[in-house]
């Protein structure tokens, strides 16, 4: 990932990538019966549809809540930014 980058951006990069769903995962490791409902209503739909209705749901998106987290627990720019403004991507952004 990014081999043209030095040591530590290439660090950053994985580590923004590994940490990309950690609001989905969040809510899913500690939702209980809740969470449960949600993935059964979720498996058959769409992308689109599953984006939908977790919103409905939450009143925000998974990114959103990654996004809280991050931000919330300084858990890096590059991560932050990757979530907040996906179309000012650079290219170890876009990796991400």
């Amino acid at each position: 990932m990014q081999p043209d980058k030095d040591e530590q951006r290439q660090e950053e990069v994985f580590i923004a990538a590994l940490l990309y769903r950690l609001g989905e995962c969040a809510f899913l490791s500690t939702g209980g019966s809740e969470a449960d409902v949600l993935v059964q209503q979720l498996e058959p739909l769409d992308d689109d549809k599953s984006q939908s209705l977790i919103k409905r749901h939450f009143g925000m998106s998974f990114s959103q809540l990654t996004l809280g987290l991050a931000n919330h627990w300084r858990l890096g720019e590059l991560l932050s930014k990757s979530l907040d403004h996906p179309e000012q991507r650079t290219s170890e952004v876009r990796c991400v």
